[in-house]
């Protein structure tokens, strides 16, 4: 159950139509809240937010898992004590990374609990609050399953400079490993459908703003197949270059936590 989970990948945790996510506004007081509830898997900001990296090893023969939220880096991490159960009168919210108990697992049901004793457990209850009792008490919990958006997400000017929303500004500076070249010092520009300029920070030529551009020159051994041209900068509309060697489309796949 749950096996199509690989080890240093990364997935949504979906039940039903809801999924767990994190709150990431670090001005609420709420940041690094555990969150269950709906998700735009189309809007970037909301899909990091419920994006964890899994790590998996095999603990008495079954595989466990541990969960590292995108954002935030907070692992799932829950206190059993916060735990509610049906006398204790505990809310059973989960401030992520705030215990012990980040070791979790599923049964034949996609159930998805942690033993924090021999003998006892935590699992979350079908509105995300987190309980704990019994082995016998997993009927209760969660059915969680793995979610991988098959379709790669189209990333904006913001979602960039946000650093893919790891930071509220949007002010800030990134780099882009393109191969064979890494190009640092970068803010995007929106440029319409879907497409950023790509501002290269502290290049200027005549005090005028210097952007990523496509040049007309290949890297070398690929003049024949036309595959690899080569990148430069230059400011925008420069004579004998097109408006579009300076535009760019970028989506991520959220699985592989890549750009493309």
């Amino acid at each position: 159950v749950n096996a199509a989970m690989e080890n240093g990948k990364s997935y949504l945790l979906k039940s039903g139509s809801s999924y767990l996510s994190a709150e990431t506004d670090k001005t609420s007081a709420d940041y690094g809240k555990l969150v269950y509830g709906s998700l735009n898997t189309s809007d970037l900001n909301e899909v990091v937010a419920g994006t964890w990296k899994v790590s998996t090893k095999t603990t008495s023969g079954a595989v466990v898992y541990t969960f590292v939220n995108k954002v935030t880096g907070m692992t799932l991490a829950v206190d059993p004590t916060l735990a509610k159960t049906a006398t204790n009168g505990l809310s059973g919210d989960v401030t992520l990374g705030s215990g012990t108990v980040s070791e979790w697992a599923f049964d034949a049901s996609n159930h998805m609990y942690s033993y924090f004793k021999s003998d006892s457990i935590v699992f979350f209850d079908n509105t995300g609050a987190l309980n704990k009792g019994k082995i016998a008490d997993l009927s209760a919990a969660l059915a969680v399953t793995e979610d991988v958006i098959s379709t790669p997400i189209p990333i904006s000017a913001d979602d960039l400079n946000t650093l893919m929303w790891s930071v509220d500004s949007k002010d800030n500076y990134f780099a882009l490993n393109m191969d064979p070249e890494v190009s640092k010092g970068l803010q995007a520009v929106s440029a319409g459908s879907g497409y950023v300029q790509l501002k290269a920070k502290d290049k200027k030529a005549d005090d005028k703003q210097l952007y990523v551009v496509v040049d007309t020159a290949y890297y070398e051994g690929t003049e024949t197949s036309g595959q690899l041209l080569k990148y430069t900068y230059d400011v925008l509309n420069a004579d004998n270059r097109l408006t579009g060697s300076y535009k760019f489309k970028f989506t991520y796949n959220v699985k592989e936590d890549k750009l493309y």
